[in-house]
């Protein structure tokens, strides 16, 4: 179930700048949230399979790291269950390729110092390799994976 584009549309717009939750997983057994993240790699350009979360904005201003660092080791505050990321060739498809993995388990890899960063005009961002994620002991879910 999306959150944008919704008519509880001040709901949906707190669900995703304070917790991060893009979406939610409706299960007969309960419910959880999903952070996601689409990025195009029109060809040759390689599917970095990688979650990208921002690290560190120009502008000073809070990030999606720690909102999730904080929801995650508060105990108390709502975040994404799972985080999906996404490589598309254009906004129409094809799939490239999809990462899915415990919000928790990539917020832990990154206060690990595993991660490494990336910077963009105006921010930095930490990457996470799905495969390094794997080989740390993590689970991740791969669909349609096309080498980077």
């Amino acid at each position: 179930m999306q959150m944008e584009d919704r008519p509880d549309a001040e709901l949906a717009t707190q669900l995703d700048m304070k917790a991060g939750i893009d979406g939610w997983q409706v299960h007969e057994r309960g419910m959880r949230g999903i952070a996601s993240r689409v990025q195009i790699v029109e060809p040759p350009a390689p599917a970095w399979n990688t979650f990208t979360v921002r690290r560190a904005r120009d502008s000073g201003a809070v990030t999606e790291y720690e909102k999730r660092r904080d929801a995650v080791e508060s105990g108390r505050w709502v975040y994404p269950h799972v985080t999906i990321q996404a490589y598309v060739e254009t906004w129409d498809g094809p799939v490239v390729s999809v990462g899915i993995a415990r919000t928790a388990d990539i917020v832990a890899f990154i206060g690990l110092g595993l991660a490494k960063t990336r910077r963009t005009s105006n921010a930095s961002f930490y990457v996470v390799p799905w495969g390094a994620l794997r080989d740390a002991g993590y689970m991740v879910k791969v669909l349609k994976a096309r080498p980077p």
